[in-house]
């Protein structure tokens, strides 16, 4: 018989002055709390079945913090039955969460540098709230469905609209109709009691960027994902909001020329998100209402996960833009990603004459950069080769020579040349893809966030293999296990765009993401789904100890 257990654990931690991450910008920093922070699980038993999923109101989770969580609940709560294989922990990615809680020296740059403090606080109170949720379960019931999200609403807009257009399938749309060029729906999965059918709690997940509150609001806030669990937790509904595809979707579509970037529905930040969060709120209390009539007291309950190394990832020609097969590359940090967005400009964008010199000269600058020539960016960091890797494919990082283009860089700079930065990349590259199987439903757990074509692929993908089993819904259910920024189609990644200079491992990562979830879809079908969790397949991340990844400590906020 299917038992589901809810908890809601308070991860409001950070130190004074800690830098929020999320902007990139010194001056954006934990002043106060404006909000609590919270982690959101649910925990699913069907005999020695079980699945774990947490939703944490925090920018990414650090594969660090993943690995962490899930090792303390093998070792000191083996009566769970949660491991690295079942358990999925995935973020909100609220802009206004501590850094500082990642063994990647990306992770901690917002902070700036490790905070041990936070680490194992966030490990401390996440673990808890599983384990809480274990002791919580009660017979359940489940439903599943979707609902749509229109438009008018005036929700969820494509802020990269220009690139979207790009993919073939798509119906180009104008600057002004970019709010079509989203996933207008929700889908959630209700949790019953199975004796009185009254619902317990919900899952939702549906694409948008935790960005109503802006980096000139230094408090500690979760944003509208939040904020929407908060208002369904008062009328006594257990709430998960998690993200989907939201690598291209935000709520900022109108300019403040005072704040000089893209805001929401309101000039003031939270009341933004409270709009934000009302909305996404109404829909879940539809799919409460108004998702199908409840299955069986017994359902599915299967997983499978694999570790990929995306520095060298098969792509297969099934799912290339040639029908070709390729493979991936090293972890790189294309030049255009310091532009930032619209609703939160980057350096380049600040320095005009820069901007204009790198978008006039990129064919002669990719002329200089070593590598596959059909890769159209050029690198400004390489993130996978560590202290080998080369800033603008010129400068070693070894030597600590790159420029001070930003107070952020300078600080780079300093701590290279102080020797503080340890011979290791500066993200994880063997990354966890996870299928959660919870009945009709499947969750695609990746560390990626896709854009909207970008997820649309890979469901189209899933589909194809899980859809005959007895799977009406996939999800996509992006920040989860850990973080390695976007992930654009082959069509996108051509623009070069932010979303695509901050695609890592090349214009092939898509197909490799799609080849490495149909794997694991495979997997799922040929599952008992009476036996225990498998275990993670593929070759596992190093397991370095805390001291040995050397990322500087956090010391105290950046300088005025």
């Amino acid at each position: 018989m299917l038992h589901v257990g809810f908890n809601t654990t308070d991860i409001t931690v950070f130190e004074p002055g800690i830098g929020l991450m999320g902007w990139g910008i010194r001056t954006h920093r934990a002043e106060s709390v404006h909000t609590p922070l919270a982690a959101r699980s649910s925990v699913f038993v069907d005999g020695e079945s079980v699945i774990g999923f947490c939703v944490v109101d925090l920018l990414v989770v650090s594969q660090g913090l993943w690995l962490a969580v899930t090792d303390r609940l093998v070792s000191d709560h083996p009566e769970t039955g949660l491991t690295a294989a079942n358990t999925a922990i995935v973020a909100t990615h609220t802009h206004c969460g501590p850094s500082g809680y990642g063994h990647h020296f990306l992770i901690n740059l917002s902070s700036p540098g490790y905070s041990a403090h936070v680490f194992d606080a966030l490990c401390d109170r996440i673990t808890q709230s599983l384990v809480d949720a274990w002791s919580a379960r009660h017979p359940s019931k489940l439903r599943v469905g979707s609902v749509d999200v229109p438009a008018s609403d005036g929700l969820a807009f494509n802020r990269s609209w220009h690139a979207y257009n790009k993919n073939p399938e798509n119906t180009a749309v104008s600057f002004e109709d970019r709010a079509l060029a989203c996933d207008q729906s929700m889908t959630g999965l209700v949790v019953d009691d199975a004796s009185t059918g009254d619902p317990r709690g919900i899952l939702t997940w549906f694409g948008l960027h935790g960005t109503c509150v802006h980096s000139d609001r230094p408090a500690i806030h979760p944003d509208h994902k939040g904020l929407a669990a908060m208002k369904l937790e008062a009328s006594g509904i257990h709430a998960l909001f998690a993200q989907e595809c939201a690598g291209d979707v935000t709520h900022n579509h109108r300019p403040d020329k005072r704040r000089g970037f893209m805001v929401g529905r309101y000039d003031d930040d939270y009341e933004t998100a409270e709009f934000a969060a009302d909305t996404q709120a109404r829909h879940a209390r539809r799919l409460l209402e108004h998702a199908p009539t409840a299955a069986a007291e017994t359902v599915p309950l299967s997983v499978a996960t694999s570790y990929i190394d995306f520095a060298d990832a098969p792509a297969d020609a099934a799912y290339t833009h040639d029908g070709r097969p390729h493979r991936t590359t090293s972890a790189v940090l294309g030049l255009t990603m310091a532009a930032g967005t619209a609703e939160g400009p980057g350096p380049l964008l600040k320095t005009p004459w820069l901007t204009k010199l790198v978008n006039g000269t990129k064919g002669r600058l990719n002329r200089l950069r070593k590598g596959t020539p059909t890769d159209p960016k050029f690198p400004l960091v390489e993130l996978g080769r560590g202290l080998d890797g080369k800033f603008a494919n010129l400068v070693s990082l070894r030597k600590g020579n790159i420029p001070a283009i930003d107070p952020v860089f300078g600080w780079i700079r300093k701590r290279l040349r102080a020797g503080d930065i340890a011979d290791e990349p500066w993200v994880p590259q063997r990354l966890p893809l996870q299928l959660l199987r919870v009945g009709p439903l499947v969750i695609a757990s990746t560390p990626f966030e896709l854009t909207t074509t970008a997820g649309r692929r890979l469901r189209s993908t899933l589909r194809d293999t899980l859809a005959p089993h007895g799977v009406t819904h996939i999800v996509v259910s992006t920040y989860a296990n850990a973080y390695v920024g976007y992930l654009t189609t082959y069509e996108e990644y051509q623009v070069q765009h932010y979303e695509a200079a901050y695609t890592l491992f090349g214009p092939s990562t898509l197909a490799a993401l799609r080849t490495g979830f149909a794997d694991l879809a495979r997997r799922l079908t040929r599952e008992r789904e009476s036996t225990p969790s498998p275990a993670i397949t593929g070759p596992p991340p190093r397991r370095v100890p805390e001291a040995s990844f050397r990322t500087p400590p956090f010391l105290g906020p950046w300088p005025d």
